[in-house]
């Protein structure tokens, strides 16, 4: 059970959606965060990610701050979605079984 979540799936495009819907959803309700919009939080989380999952791969570099914001932004987005997505597929569903 210890390869259900790596530092090299994290790294990963889909690895780092889906570790920042899962994290979002988990932490967006703490009372410290509830003023906080949902897109920020999830931002921060997606660069949290990326950034630790760098250091842990070792291939972490000063450099590549700029462009980890950037992917951030993008895991972020596509997170969103995701998570929009699915609760929008949800809402339909149980509509139509009522």
């Amino acid at each position: 059970m210890n390869d259900f979540f790596t530092w090299e799936m994290l790294m990963s495009y889909s690895g780092c959606m889906l570790g920042t819907t899962l994290i979002t959803q988990f932490v967006k309700n703490f009372s410290v965060l509830k003023n906080i919009d949902n897109q920020i939080i999830s931002f921060i989380i997606a660069l949290i990610i990326m950034i630790i999952g760098a250091v842990a791969t070792g291939t972490f570099a000063v450099s590549a701050i700029g462009l980890d914001i950037v992917n951030a932004v993008v895991i972020s987005l596509a997170s969103n979605g995701l998570y929009d997505g699915a609760t929008t597929i949800y809402d339909k569903l149980t509509k139509t079984t009522e």
